[in-house]
């Protein structure tokens, strides 16, 4: 997979990846050590991540992790309107054909718009090209090898 281009998606977030919200631990994605030791060395463009459920407004919700690989890690955890503070909020992840860019859209559904304050610019290390081929997507079972 090194020349793909690898979005990653997880119900919670990486440790130690500079969030205020990784303290406590427990909120962390268990046994998040071995992803952050492979992102040393392999590049992941995007990871998205939920389970905070803290709204972008309140800050926190993108980062460039440098010490492993330039990975962008982005909270997308406020869908819901019904908890405690949340904003109904959602990501759009877009891809163009010959493009060495992804551009991740944020769209604030109560309001009805797209907020391109929050617009990320995330530059890849290949040009996308779709050949009508249907994306990889691997789901992770517990107990799964491998």
């Amino acid at each position: 997979n090194r020349e793909s281009i690898i979005i990653t998606v997880t119900h919670s977030h990486v440790q130690n990846t500079g969030f205020c919200y990784n303290f406590p631990s427990y909120r962390n994605l268990q046994g998040s050590e071995r992803f952050t030791e492979v992102l040393k060395n392999e590049k992941v463009e995007l990871w998205l991540f939920g389970h905070t459920h803290i709204p972008s407004c309140l800050g926190q919700s993108k980062r460039t992790v440098y010490s492993l690989n330039g990975t962008v890690f982005i909270n997308a955890a406020a869908i819901r309107e019904d908890y405690f503070f949340s904003y109904s909020e959602s990501r759009i992840v877009i891809l163009k054909n010959g493009s060495d860019r992804m551009i991740v859209k944020f769209r604030d559904h109560r309001s009805r718009q797209y907020r391109d304050f929050h617009e990320v610019s995330i530059r890849l290390k290949t040009r996308f090209r779709y050949t009508g081929e249907k994306p990889v997507m691997n789901v992770y079972r517990p107990g799964q090898s491998g």
